[in-house]
């Protein structure tokens, strides 16, 4: 749900195949340095990373879904996306 992980100690997260959505400021203000979100998740609230600097982001999509919202980085800074990154085992 929303702020689920937020203020925690999270540095890598790899999402589980099946997960369907992201709630806004989910990871706000962890540790993450870099996250893998499967080709599954459908929908991404706004703000999920707020307050996270230099986080990079591997999604499995070749682009962002029509389901994304366009604010989803809002709070995030200095991160990078790789589009198309598959995830081996």
């Amino acid at each position: 749900g929303s702020y689920c992980f937020s203020d925690s100690s999270l540095k890598s997260v790899v999402l589980s195949a099946g997960l369907l959505e992201i709630k806004t400021h989910a990871f706000e203000n962890t540790e993450l340095t870099d996250i893998y979100i499967p080709e599954c998740v459908e929908k991404i609230e706004s703000a999920v990373f707020y307050g996270i600097d230099g986080i990079t982001i591997n999604c499995e999509s070749t682009s962002k879904p029509d389901g994304w919202d366009d604010k989803w980085l809002d709070g995030c800074t200095n991160y990078t996306i790789n589009w198309g990154v598959t995830r081996e085992g």
